[in-house]
């Protein structure tokens, strides 16, 4: 149940992988359009993976708890997970297809949910900001790889 946890407790750890290699490259060839497809890749793979495994096929109990915690009960939490899922793996598809303003402009809004997602979440469950396999801290690295990519696609080609 870890690899499919709501809280990315297995998963996220691609992401480290994407910024690890990400930075190696970097440091041994440079930026150019392949490494950054490569880290958009890594960072989109977060959002496919959380939408479709713990947010469409493998509902759980926990995140399901978590909708009407935060006050959103005007749906059936198990839909309102669905939901959410669907948009998190659509953006996740969109980093990769899209062109390079729009992905900029997608890109910005993922950050923006990366910083504010954990806030909710570790506000209802405040021990998932120390729980052993850190999955509010693991949004660290994939922030950063998202704000690359942002930055890169910001730029002028």
């Amino acid at each position: 149940m870890l690899i499919v946890s709501p809280f990315g407790m297995l998963s996220k750890n691609l992401q480290f992988v994407f910024v690890a290699l990400t930075a190696w490259q970097l440091e041994r060839k440079g930026w150019d359009e392949r490494l950054e497809r490569f880290l958009a890749a890594g960072m989109a793979l977060v959002w496919i993976t959380e939408g479709l495994l713990p947010k469409i096929l493998f509902q759980q109990a926990v995140e399901l708890s978590i909708a009407p915690e935060a006050g959103l009960d005007f749906v059936e939490p198990w839909i309102l997970v669905g939901v959410v899922g669907v948009a998190q793996l659509a953006s996740g598809i969109a980093v990769l297809v899209l062109p390079r303003r729009p992905r900029a402009w997608l890109l910005f809004c993922q950050l923006a949910a990366l910083v504010a997602l954990p806030l909710v979440v570790g506000s209802i469950r405040p021990l998932l900001w120390v729980h052993p396999f850190g999955p509010l801290i693991k949004n660290f690295p994939i922030i950063a790889g998202t704000y690359l990519v942002w930055r890169r696609c910001s730029q002028p080609s």
